[in-house]
């Protein structure tokens, strides 16, 4: 799964019929997210390990704030313990999280 999200159109009760779902129909977009708790994400991954590389929580709706991204770090996979490598927790152990939300409506940029 590479996106998930809410969609602002109605169900049409295409469930079971062989065709698509008027509310999963249309792909993602600032005006097509909605419903009653709104959310669009998507999601890239490491085609080796599959570990999640990367998560973005997209702005949306008529005054859409900017898209916030959290780059995902693991441990090295050779597990040599060299010091200042990207963590020794294993190839699979999250190591850290970094979030960055852009400048918007006079906040500054945010790294953290």
């Amino acid at each position: 799964m590479t996106q998930a999200w809410t969609s602002s159109t109605t169900p049409d009760s295409a469930i079971g019929t062989g065709t698509t779902n008027a509310a999963c129909a249309a792909t993602p977009s600032a005006s097509s997210v909605g419903g009653p708790a709104p959310y669009w994400r998507s999601y890239e991954f490491d085609d080796v390990t599959g570990n999640r590389k990367k998560e973005t929580a997209h702005g949306f709706g008529t005054a859409a704030a900017p898209d916030v991204t959290r780059t995902y770090s693991y441990g090295d996979a050779d597990q040599d313990g060299t010091p200042g490598e990207a963590g020794d927790g294993g190839p699979h152990a999250l190591t850290k999280v970094e979030t960055l939300t852009p400048a918007y409506q006079g906040k500054p940029e945010v790294k953290s």
